[in-house]
């Protein structure tokens, strides 16, 4: 059977969301300290946030024309 694309959309936000409870974790440690250690946390979800990105499918990347065709779910992303 076929992933819809609706599927496709919400398979690749539960990874995004992941990653952003982790970047909302090291916030509020930089609120309280501002050190080395948050710093590369940081840096280290950056990365995971751009191999994220970087493993989309072609259609769930932000591109005008699948902005022009894509369903409400897609601007989740």
């Amino acid at each position: 059977m076929p992933t819809t694309f609706e599927t496709k959309i919400y398979q690749a936000l539960i990874p995004l969301m992941a990653l952003a409870g982790k970047m909302a974790e090291n916030m509020e440690h930089m609120t309280r300290t501002l050190d080395a250690d948050a710093y590369r946390t940081m840096v280290s979800i950056d990365r995971e946030l751009d191999a994220w990105y970087t493993s989309l499918p072609e259609e769930l990347r932000w591109k005008p024309s699948n902005i022009k065709r894509a369903p409400g779910g897609f601007f989740l992303l």
